[in-house]
């Protein structure tokens, strides 16, 4: 199936101040920068059918105010409704110049088989990505309400090295991805270790 069907689900987080935190002696993690950018719904109407502008104004909005650029980020869990969803994401992100991806996702899953441990992506602008170690909304089952939350909650777990058996070795930054409208908005998030 190349689309993930709709269910239900929740995901929740405790947003305070660092220094509220830190006195609580919390294994925090920082929530750098959250950015949204819009575009048409309408698809007829994009200069570009495989480009979701609003991701990219967002992820560029994420980057200049953190200080932080593709190369750094560690992880991603990203909205990957539809199987192309991955692919436009990871380049609109800044991860792969357009159209170039699918060659990295094609070799990250020929070194996927017969391996447990989650493998990542060797791409152009960051040589060692995790993307969604969650498995992504298609494994979840698409929990519509919970989708953006449901990402933090996993790319926290990866921060604080509390994912089990689908933890990634050495991860300080990560990022997560979503869309509503088919790409008419987006959210993008920057977390990172303290």
């Amino acid at each position: 199936m190349n689309s993930s069907g709709i269910a239900d689900g929740a995901a929740a987080v405790i947003i305070t101040t660092e220094r509220k935190a830190k006195e609580l002696g919390s294994d925090y993690i920082v929530l750098e920068d959250v950015e949204g950018a819009s575009d048409s719904i309408a698809l007829y109407e994009r200069d570009d059918m495989l480009t979701l502008v609003s991701t990219k104004q967002a992820a560029e909005k994420v980057y200049k105010s953190s200080g932080f650029g593709p190369q750094d980020v560690d992880i991603a869990e990203v909205h990957d409704c539809f199987s192309i969803a991955e692919a436009l994401a990871l380049e609109d992100l800044g991860f792969s110049p357009k159209r170039e991806v699918w060659r990295w996702i094609r070799k990250s899953l020929e070194d996927c088989e017969n391996k447990e441990a989650p493998i990542p992506y060797e791409l152009p602008n960051n040589d060692s990505l995790f993307v969604n170690t969650s498995g992504g909304l298609k494994a979840k089952g698409h929990p519509v309400g919970a989708t953006g939350i449901a990402q933090v909650v996993e790319v926290t777990e990866q921060l604080r090295n509390e994912a089990g058996e689908r933890q990634i070795p050495d991860a300080e930054v990560g990022i997560t991805h979503n869309v509503g409208g088919s790409g008419g908005t987006a959210v993008v998030s920057l977390l990172r270790k303290p």
